[in-house]
């Protein structure tokens, strides 16, 4: 599973980016339920070691068109206040309705609100302090491999192009002024 690193605009609700995995056929058992597939996920997402200010995930997908689970699953879940959307810290679960999926492809979508927040780096983790590592709802000691990322909010190009040019224009009147003391 890789969460990855991904550029945020800053003051921007609704941006949404993908935790991605994937796996050599046939799979290794464990950490997977079979060699075929896996037959659940549990999926823990932290922002910023749960510290604020930071990127707020406003939603979690896991079983929507897109995602390995899509079409083949019993619903959503999480464990509730606190640990659902919106927050710094997520939790959403499922299992197959029937048989195994294939663990290659798009594992989530995950939406963030980046209103309010300075510019910087802020980790975000597939690990739950609480509740350990995300994985495929196998048997306890099956855990994925887990590459965790890292959020960048970055400012809007057209407050970058406004701050150039603001350079750009105070440059030009103090290279005036000096040529009219001169």
């Amino acid at each position: 599973m890789s969460a990855g690193d991904h550029l945020l605009q800053a003051e921007t609700p609704g941006q949404t980016v993908q935790i991605l995995v994937s796996s050599p056929f046939p799979l290794d058992v464990p950490p997977f339920n079979s060699p075929d597939g896996i037959q659940g996920l549990d999926l823990y997402i932290v922002v910023n070691n749960d510290s604020g200010p930071a990127p707020l995930i406003t939603a979690v997908d896991i079983i929507g068109p897109g995602t390995i689970f899509d079409g083949n699953n019993t619903g959503q879940g999480d464990f509730g206040p606190p640990y659902q959307a919106p927050g710094l810290q997520v939790v959403a679960t499922t299992t197959t309705g029937s048989g195994t999926v294939d663990p290659n492809g798009i594992l989530a979508f995950v939406t963030f609100d980046t209103t309010g927040v300075p510019f910087g780096d802020y980790p975000w983790s597939l690990t739950s302090p609480l509740f350990g590592p995300s994985d495929f709802a196998a048997a306890p000691g099956s855990d994925a491999i887990l590459i965790d990322g890292v959020l960048t909010v970055v400012p809007e190009p057209a407050s970058i192009v406004m701050g150039l040019f603001a350079a750009a224009g105070l440059g030009a009147v103090m290279i005036r002024r000096r040529r009219a003391k001169a």
